[in-house]
């Protein structure tokens, strides 16, 4: 499932590579930052309204606009915040450069019916846009924290629903990182049932850069990233260019993971 743009990251012409490198941005500046930095792919989020925190819409048009540019042109994705909060939003016609779209299930573990409303709502979008748009399933690695749905129940709908990908990340950001949640043999074996269903995995969640140093020889395929990119590792601090293409040259060094995005 290759993307169909014409851009290319260093890592990619360099033939066998490491995970892309995911960047989340909050506005303009930093998604021009990110991309000279050498950011694979763009998410747009706004980290003070949590893990998947939305954006304005009109920062996403912004966002959105930048990256069609030929200069700075990346795959992008926008984080839509949770599906509880989400359901009463009225979705509008996303940016057709607009890759992937994600939405969090914190706070649904108990609802019988998530999976109905999860459709539901991705099928409004999708009406919207007027087009499918790719879909991530999100899987909270602190599920307990979160009061989402246990991990293999994600991977099952993610499946079942055909999205483009699934992304494990953590909820609670204050209280410990993705490999404090899970091992990286359970990471790998992810990624091997995620990948013969087809779809690609993406792993987040307060990673520091000893943690791309380990996570980059598995087999996933994009590794998100904000504190590490921000000044003073603060997620909600300013985005470093320098940091970015510090960890975009700790990726590039892998031993090298077919890119499945």
């Amino acid at each position: 499932m290759m993307i169909s743009l014409d851009w290319k990251s260093p890592a990619t012409e360099r033939g066998a590579r490491g995970p892309a490198l995911l960047v989340s941005v909050r506005d303009p500046l930093e998604a021009a930052k990110a991309a000279a930095g050498g950011a694979d792919i763009i998410d747009l989020k706004e980290p003070l309204r949590g893990a998947l925190g939305r954006a304005d819409v009109q920062a996403i048009d912004d966002v959105a606009g930048l990256l069609a540019s030929p200069e700075h042109r990346r795959p992008v994705s926008v984080a839509l915040g949770e599906l509880r909060d989400a359901r009463r939003m009225r979705p509008w016609r996303m940016p057709g450069n607009v890759d992937f779209c994600k939405l969090g299930l914190a706070g649904l573990r108990d609802r019988a019916d998530w999976r109905d409303e999860w459709s539901e709502l991705r099928s409004r979008f999708d009406a919207a846009a007027g087009r499918e748009l790719g879909w991530v399933a999100v899987a909270y690695a602190d599920e307990v924290a979160a009061a989402s749905p246990a991990l293999d129940e994600v991977v099952e709908a993610a499946i079942s629903a055909d999205c483009r990908g699934l992304l494990v990340d953590t909820f609670d950001k204050r209280a410990g990182r993705l490999l404090d949640r899970l091992t990286l043999d359970g990471i790998a074996e992810l990624a091997e049932t995620v990948h013969e269903a087809g779809l690609f995995l993406a792993v987040a969640g307060r990673l520091r850069i000893e943690d791309l140093l380990v996570l980059r020889d598995l087999p996933v395929d994009v590794i998100g990233v904000r504190s590490a990119v921000c000044w003073d590792s603060g997620r909600s601090q300013r985005l470093s260019r320098e940091q970015v293409t510090f960890c975009a040259h700790i990726l590039q060094a892998a031993t090298g993971v077919a890119l499945r995005i």
